[in-house]
């Protein structure tokens, strides 16, 4: 029943992203637009077992970094697609370009998971070596995001006086 549920959710986005990629291909002026939908029609080939990985998401992926570069969520789902087919070089790369246009919390989040999985890899392998390499750079990774999050949350935190007696 929820697998019903999410294709339907699924071919309901689907349709509304088909509506808006033909009123802007009318237009064929608005890049940012087309890279927009782009991203969505391949983060929802993505989201499906099927999708997860697939050609089609990749080059849906694609299309959208390639019309607009600043869009990291695409890059951020393009490096989730080469990690599902164990291509972790090809993601690391990938998620790598993406910190290249903005220093995103979510996007060190997911290349810190990255590295810990090669490394992991690594100590399959044996390589004790590359696998410390790995979780060391994953840790470093990891801290950014966290201090990268705290400082957007942090203007937040300081509106209004801390304790009742500071009124």
């Amino acid at each position: 029943a929820q697998d019903a549920a999410m294709e339907a959710a699924q071919a309901r986005a689907l349709a509304a992203v088909e509506a808006a990629e033909a009123a802007a291909e009318m237009q064929q002026k608005d890049t940012a637009l087309l890279a927009r939908l782009r991203y969505l029609r391949g983060k929802a080939c993505a989201s499906t077992a099927d999708g997860q990985g697939s050609a089609e998401a990749e080059t849906l992926l694609a299309d959208a970094v390639k019309l607009d570069p600043l869009l990291v969520d695409a890059w951020n789902c393009l490096g989730e697609c080469f990690w599902a087919r164990g291509e972790f070089p090809l993601a690391m790369h990938t998620l790598k370009g993406a910190l290249a246009h903005r220093r995103d919390p979510a996007t060190l989040c997911k290349l810190s998971q990255l590295l810990r999985a090669m490394g992991a890899r690594e100590a399959q392998k044996g390589d004790a070596q590359q696998k410390e390499k790995h979780l060391v750079e994953a840790r470093k990774m990891a801290k950014e995001a966290r201090a990268r999050a705290r400082a957007t949350r942090r203007p937040a935190q300081f509106v209004g006086p801390r304790n009742s007696s500071a009124r």
